[in-house]
């Protein structure tokens, strides 16, 4: 039986000298990538509208979802099934995979259907599944530092993390941009090939430290590439509000996915090399 609680994150140190985070012992091997500009499905139960709307109570558009007799949008479990399909195109679903988090910062727009369940069965080895929320826009960067644990912990060799975002309705109490549009990420990790990653998280950091400790960070890292997610961008033209899978993609060279929680006061780092 495996047991999940709260993650330990760093931080600052005094004086605003960065911690350090958690190096991988995987690499990452495939980033997949797939957009879902039309709605999947039409939801109608009267007990989800419900939970949307407790889910979403807190944001300025209060009282949407519960005001329709239904809505329309694409569930995680959806996402998960295109996200497979594209796997088993690329050739990913020929080797087993031990480990597979599902992360999202917005609620599941059909909560009663599991993504983490529908992977445990459609992916070969039998992995164990589990998901990663409540983490606002860091919910990316502290599923990957799970993994590293998990994966030390376990000799882990091949691991699935599959970022959603839908935007139906948002629960992140309106401190980040709209979400943009419906998405699934899936980064594929495995011990023999693919870019390094490392992870820091920092707490305690104000709107007003976010460019600075960035900037410096960057700078020690050797200025990589910088993809800044829409915590970060706010409302600038590009941010796309997506919070948890949207800035994902695949590298050429040294990136650094960066995004900032404003809620949490938590700055997320991901080098990927």
């Amino acid at each position: 039986m495996y047991r999940t609680g709260g993650t330990t994150v760093p931080r600052l140190a005094e004086g605003g000298s960065p911690a350090r985070g958690a190096e991988l012992p995987l690499r990452l091997a495939r980033i997949v990538r797939r957009e879902f500009p039309e709605p999947g499905c039409r939801v109608e139960d009267p007990d989800v509208l419900g939970f949307l709307n407790d889910a979403t109570a807190r944001q300025a558009r209060r009282g949407t979802v519960a005001k329709a007799d239904s809505v329309v949008g694409t569930t995680f479990a959806a996402m998960a099934r295109d996200i497979v399909s594209l796997l088993r195109t690329a050739g990913e679903l020929d080797e087993e995979f031990d480990l597979v988090l599902v992360a999202h910062a917005t609620p599941d727009l059909h909560p009663w259907v599991s993504p983490a369940t529908y992977l445990n069965h459609a992916l070969p080895g039998d992995p164990l599944t589990f998901s990663v929320s409540d983490q606002g826009a860091s919910a990316a960067y502290t599923a990957l530092r799970i993994i590293a644990d998990y994966s030390r912990r376990h000799s882990y060799r091949r691991v699935l993390l599959l970022l959603a975002d839908q935007s139906t309705a948002s629960c992140d109490g309106g401190t980040a941009p709209e979400p943009g549009g419906d998405v699934a990420v899936a980064l594929v990790l495995d011990a023999s090939a693919g870019s390094t990653l490392s992870v820091e998280q920092f707490r305690g950091v104000g709107p007003s430290d976010v460019d600075g400790l960035l900037a410096a960070r960057v700078a020690e890292l050797g200025t990589p590439e910088v993809v800044p997610g829409p915590g970060i961008l706010g409302d600038e033209p590009g941010a796309g509000g997506r919070p948890c899978g949207g800035i994902w993609r695949a590298v050429a060279g040294p990136t650094v996915f960066a995004d900032y929680d404003a809620s949490r006061g938590e700055l997320s780092l991901c080098l990927a090399s």
